[in-house]
């Protein structure tokens, strides 16, 4: 088998073999899928939401336009698909990555560095959901919608907690979440993802400030705790340092 690119939950998806394979209907059938929200991924990455085609997608899964009918009503209900299936991977990813760290602070950078680490692994994935979805009509705008609504979730056990001073909004959430996906997204757009791991502390930093005290937040994102209460050294000073 040859093969025809990871799939949306990170495996590398096999082209079967031609002719008789011994193969049952059904595994054949999930293949084919699998190498079909891979293939919609990748073609709408390259090329644009607008401007990826049904012959595109089929070429890259080397399946035939017959088989993508099979599977799919058109190129909207393909990408649909494969938005799903790449958001479920990455909010699992997610959850499990805070859900191994202890105290909230840890929690997030964890979770943080977890989308970070699955946009570096899947950059086609990663641009057809962070940067092309939205040209694909109100529907994925509300899935999208729905996404930030979910990872709003893991911040709100620091919104709410006991002890604070005051209680953030929830457009406060709203604000950090828009922050670091816009981040994500500029990396991406200006092809320059793997800056995302530089800029992972000052990310955490940022995000954990509206919830919690500076030397908790400089803990968790630098591994430090300053004695002044702000961060451990100028952001423009350690890039340059």
């Amino acid at each position: 088998m040859t093969s025809a690119g990871p799939d949306a939950q990170g495996r590398r998806v096999r082209r079967l073999p031609s002719g008789r394979h011994g193969l049952s209907r059904r595994f054949v059938a999930r293949n084919q899928r699998e190498r079909l929200l891979a293939a919609v991924a990748q073609a709408v990455s390259q090329r644009g939401y607008a401007r990826a085609t049904v012959s595109d997608i089929t070429r890259i899964a080397g399946v035939s336009t017959r088989t993508f009918y099979d599977h799919f009503d058109n190129k909207h209900d393909c990408f649909l698909a494969s938005y799903d299936e790449i958001v479920s991977r990455l909010g699992g990813a997610v959850a499990q990555a805070y859900e191994r760290e202890s105290g909230w602070e840890h929690k997030i950078r964890a979770g943080v560095q977890a989308f970070i680490e699955f946009v570096l692994a899947e950059p086609h994935f990663a641009v057809a959901c962070l940067v092309e979805a939205p040209a694909a009509g109100p529907e994925l705008r509300s899935r999208r919608d729905s996404a930030i609504r979910f990872f709003s979730g893991f911040f709100e056990p620091g919104r709410t907690r006991p002890g604070r001073a005051a209680t953030l909004p929830p457009l406060g959430v709203e604000l950090v979440i828009g922050g670091l996906y816009e981040i994500i997204h500029l990396r991406l757009q200006r092809g320059t993802p793997e800056q995302l791991r530089d800029d992972l502390p000052d990310m955490v930093y940022c995000a954990l400030l509206p919830f919690s005290d500076h030397a908790a937040a400089a803990e968790a994102a630098y591994g430090t705790r300053p004695a002044g209460g702000g961060p451990p050294t100028e952001p423009a000073a350690r890039a340059t340092g």
